[in-house]
């Protein structure tokens, strides 16, 4: 762990499929498309303490997509990958705004938080 950092989250995004750390430290991740079989919302963070926890909330044109509460961390955790998102279930996803919210709650407060957004053209 990072001495001087205390939980940070340091990247968030959208995705057409789930993604690990590994996918984010080599830009294999792609940005969902009108047709994409997934939308995910995701999250990268570093320095956890045990019991921390992170939440995503994924919001589009018609509501509310997708939300993760998480659990507390059993254990510190250097780097942890979070992602919440939905499968399609139409022709294509709407097109508009796409809102992704991020935080990390510890002893029950938020202690960091970040809202990304995603504009999609065409389904």
């Amino acid at each position: 762990m990072l001495k001087d950092a205390d939980g940070e989250i340091i990247q968030t995004g959208f995705a057409d499929s789930a993604v690990k750390s590994i996918d984010l430290e080599t830009g294999a991740e792609t940005e969902p498309g009108g047709r994409s079989p997934v939308f995910v919302f995701f999250a990268r963070l570093i320095n956890l303490k045990k019991g921390d926890r992170v939440a995503l909330r994924l919001v589009g044109p018609e509501g509310v997509m997708a939300e993760s509460e998480g659990e507390p961390l059993e254990r510190q955790k250097a780097q942890w990958v979070a992602f919440a998102g939905r499968k399609l279930r139409g022709e294509a996803w709407p097109a508009g705004e796409y809102v992704g919210t991020a935080m990390l709650i510890r002893n029950e407060q938020i202690f960091r938080q970040e809202t990304t957004l995603f504009s999609l053209r065409t389904p």
